[in-house]
């Protein structure tokens, strides 16, 4: 693992850090005569726009504004002699707005049947993978496996969002919806008063979360996979109704020859994260350093260590995953993570430096030789399980003589062979192995984390 890497993770990992205001390239205020594009144009070629704080696309830090969907606009509305004024509206407003005429345009909408009489909408400048992910408690991600699982739960959810159709038009589930963005739907997530919130933008949602100084939620197990075209909204009372015509022709362009791409690839790291620069203060000798070592990193993705590690329909889930991925976005790096391996396997492969980095792992004299450590971010105790009908065992030192299950490679395995010898040990691939081999009489005991050990048994 690169050293300079662990030093910039160390404190992440100790502490996750409020996310600070978004790195955004300045606009001024949409309120201001400089909130145009440039010069000073004549009210009828002046385009109001509104915006919203949904990462990476659109960036809203006060009254500074960034992000592609606004570049993009800006320059197709130049290619026909237009500006633009920028204005931070929540899209509940902007909807209001749209059907009145009081605003012009609003990027990123989702075309619905419903909105088609009071919107045109210009596009698509693209397509892209949009899951609706279902925010809970981290360790209450395997509370909701699939749609029916929602029944019964309290669902927070944006007023006046579309989500996906099924969801939609369910009125059997108990919705509660949020008037005050992101930050309301986190306060009920964090006092108890949903049990579930329907995630559309996952950045803007654990932007807010950090900014409430919580970090401890996790993402169920079920997901609505879809993908959306990417519309600009123009209302149909919009004063300028040349727009429908030439600035959609004038997105289409931009889009065919390859320039919403390159506006896309410039405002987007290599990564596919979120920001392009670092979300946490860096000296700039470090941010140096990521500049040149931006990634992939590669990290061990277990298949049978839920909640903490495992993957589900190929794609990796859990705490260590979630916690990760936000640590990457935070940096600007990128991550690729390694599925398949055993944990004994996984072990070779960081020993050989074919791994960067490893998760949910424990610090022993043995791993030091050849690993760097982080503060802990998790506490994971060891428990012991045994068959129902087995005497009941208190401690480590209660299992001389009886034949223990462990995956092989763990740091278990160290500490016994080490610190117990008399332990008969029962080698397996995997902590669900362990407890097969239990209930199978191969052995008499398991030891394991307690809350992976708890959620496999449930």
């Amino acid at each position: 693992m690169h050293r300079p890497l662990l030093t910039l993770l160390l404190p992440m990992l100790l502490l996750l850090l409020s996310v600070p205001k978004a790195v955004a390239t300045p606009s001024p205020s949409a309120h201001s005569p400089s909130a145009t594009v440039s010069g000073s144009p004549s009210q009828d070629k002046i385009v109001t726009a509104h915006i919203r704080h949904r990462p990476p696309e659109m960036i809203v830090d006060g009254d500074y504004v960034s992000g592609p969907l606004k570049e993009i606009l800006e320059k197709a509305a130049a290619r026909i002699g237009y500006e633009v004024e920028w204005e931070p509206i929540p899209f509940s407003q902007s909807l209001a707005d749209l059907k009145s005429g009081a605003v012009d345009i609003v990027p990123r909408t989702i075309r619905k049947p419903e909105r088609e009489a009071f919107i045109d909408f210009l596009g698509p400048i693209g397509r892209q993978q949009k899951d609706i992910l279902f925010l809970v408690p981290v360790g209450n991600n395997h509370t909701i496996r699939t749609y029916d699982d929602l029944s019964g739960l309290k669902i927070g959810i944006k007023a006046k969002t579309a989500y996906f159709p099924r969801f939609d038009s369910d009125d059997t589930l108990n919705k509660v919806a949020a008037t005050g963005g992101d930050y309301e739907l986190a306060r009920l997530l964090i006092e108890g008063r949903v049990d579930t919130v329907a995630v559309l933008d996952r950045g803007a949602m654990e932007s807010a979360l950090a900014g409430l100084g919580y970090h401890h939620q996790s993402y169920a197990r079920f997901r609505h996979h879809q993908v959306i075209e990417n519309y600009y909204a123009l209302s149909k009372k919009s004063r300028h109704p040349v727009l429908k015509t030439a600035l959609n022709g004038a997105l289409k362009a931009m889009t065919a020859s390859g320039d919403v791409a390159e506006i896309y690839k410039k405002h987007r790291p290599a990564s596919g994260h979120a920001h392009s620069a670092p979300m946490v203060p860096l000296t700039a000798e470090e941010k140096a350093w990521l500049v040149a070592n931006p990634g992939p990193y590669t990290v061990q993705n277990e298949t049978d260590y839920p909640p903490i590690n495992f993957n589900e329909r190929d794609l990796p889930e859990g705490y260590s995953i979630d916690f990760m991925n936000l640590v990457a976005r935070k940096l600007g790096i990128e991550l690729t993570f390694v599925t398949g391996p055993t944990w004994d396997g996984f072990m070779e492969m960081v020993r050989n430096r074919r791994l960067d980095i490893m998760v949910n792992i424990v610090r022993t004299d043995e791993r030091e030789k050849f690993l760097l450590f982080t503060d802990p971010y998790v506490d994971n105790p060891p428990a012991i399980i045994t068959r129902i009908d087995y005497p009941h065992i208190h401690d480590l030192a209660a299992l001389k003589g009886v034949s223990t299950a462990i995956p092989k490679g763990f740091f278990y395995q160290e500490i016994l062979e080490k610190s117990f010898p008399d332990i008969p040990l029962v080698l397996t691939s995997g902590l669900q192995d362990s407890i097969k081999s239990v209930a199978g009489s191969e052995s008499d005991a398991a030891l394991g984390g307690l809350a992976i050990l708890n959620h496999i048994l449930q």
